[in-house]
Parts: C-alpha cells; sequence; structure tokens
C-alpha cells in the first residue's frame, strides 16, 4: 500500500488521499470483522465444558487375570492334596484289611 502522497498547490493531491482512504477503510473493516470473529471464538471457547480430564488410572486387568489364575492354582494344588492324602488313606486301609485276612486265613 502506497502511502506517500505528493504535496500539490494547496495540499495533498485529493484523488491519493481518496485512494488512500478508501484503502485504509477497506483494511479497517477487513481487520474489524477478524477482529469480531476472534472475539466469537474466544467466546465459544470460554463457554465450552472444560475438556476431559484423565480419569483415574483403572486397574490393569492383566494383573486382576493373574491373581485370579493364582488363585484358581492354589485351590487346584489344595484339591489335589486332599485326595491325594484320601487316597493313601484309602490305600492304607485296604492294605490293612488285606493283611488282616492274608493273617487269618494263615
Amino acid at each position: 500500500m502506497d502511502t506517500d502522497l505528493e504535496l500539490v498547490r494547496k495540499g495533498y493531491d485529493p484523488a491519493q488521499v481518496q485512494d488512500l482512504v478508501g484503502k485504509l477503510s477497506n483494511e479497517l473493516k477487513a481487520l474489524t470483522a477478524e477482529n469480531d470473529q476472534l472475539r466469537a471464538q474466544v467466546s465459544e471457547l470460554q463457554q465450552a465444558p472444560p475438556s476431559p480430564t484423565a480419569a483415574d488410572p483403572q486397574p490393569d486387568v492383566f494383573d486382576h487375570w493373574s491373581n485370579e489364575t493364582n488363585s484358581l492354582f492354589a485351590a487346584a494344588r489344595e484339591s489335589i492334596a486332599a485326595v491325594h492324602a484320601k487316597a493313601e488313606s484309602d490305600a492304607a486301609a485296604v492294605v490293612a484289611a488285606a493283611e488282616t485276612e492274608a493273617a487269618a486265613i494263615r
């Protein structure tokens, strides 16, 4: 934008002044429109609900299932130990009964 105005007899050249004022007026209108648009955007952002924040961390799914699996294995070990103890007890009873029967036969 050329802002240099030539001095003529009684002031500046009226055509140049008119041209410059027109350009400045257009620039002012454009800046005012942009300013209004930016103010509207700021207002929208101020009225918008706040951005969601990170939620509390959820318990790790793998930790949960790892603990669950460990509990199942522990229960299985206990069950196997109980079955093994009962089998030994039953076997001892069968052996004792067989020995008693064998002694009676002799």
